[in-house]
């Protein structure tokens, strides 16, 4: 007998998943993203969908349902929704995109304000601990450039962590969430 889709959610959450031993551990983030990425994969899908499968997620119900139908035709009326969600995206790939750019960046902006905010209360300590004496990150590196290049002035040199997190923030970085999508 064929489980529901709850009760294997359940089971991956409680770590026993088809084929390996229970652990008690949930199974690292890849495993998530390679098994839900294949079976995209096997519908026709690929990579450059993301931004629109995305975008299907910040339909409203009627919309998608709507689309379903208009999909759908009545030459072929079992369809599969996988076989209809590919031909739905392809459809409307423009609207789609243009919803989950929207949403993908909605949920990094919360991610940087949480860890902004969390970066904020910590101890003086920390914040002027000893990492600020350390090499500039890559990432660090990057933002600068960055945003020098979007502020039209000379790119800082000689900059370590602390001094590039404090060029970054006097300069409005992370530019990317200033001012909306």
């Amino acid at each position: 007998m064929s489980k529901s889709n709850d009760e294997h959610i359940r089971v991956v959450h409680d770590g026993d998943l088809p084929g390996r031993e229970m652990t008690g551990h949930e199974p690292h983030r890849n495993w998530h993203i390679y098994s839900l990425g294949a079976d995209l994969l096997a519908y026709g899908f690929c990579g450059y969908d993301a931004d629109a499968l995305m975008g299907v997620r910040g339909l409203s119900a009627s919309r998608l349902i709507r689309m379903l139908q208009d999909d759908s035709g009545s030459e072929q009326p079992e369809r599969r929704v996988g076989d209809l969600l590919k031909s739905i995206v392809d459809k409307h790939r423009g609207e789609l995109e243009d919803i989950g750019r929207q949403l993908s960046w909605d949920r990094r902006l919360r991610r940087y304000h949480a860890a902004l905010a969390d970066w904020k209360s910590q101890p003086g300590a920390v914040q002027q601990g000893r990492w600020r004496q350390r090499p500039m990150t890559a990432r660090q590196r990057a933002l600068v450039q960055v945003t020098a290049g979007l502020l039209d002035i000379a790119v800082p040199s000689g900059l370590d962590r602390g001094t590039a997190a404090d060029w970054l923030e006097r300069h409005g970085a992370n530019l990317a969430y200033r001012g909306g999508a």
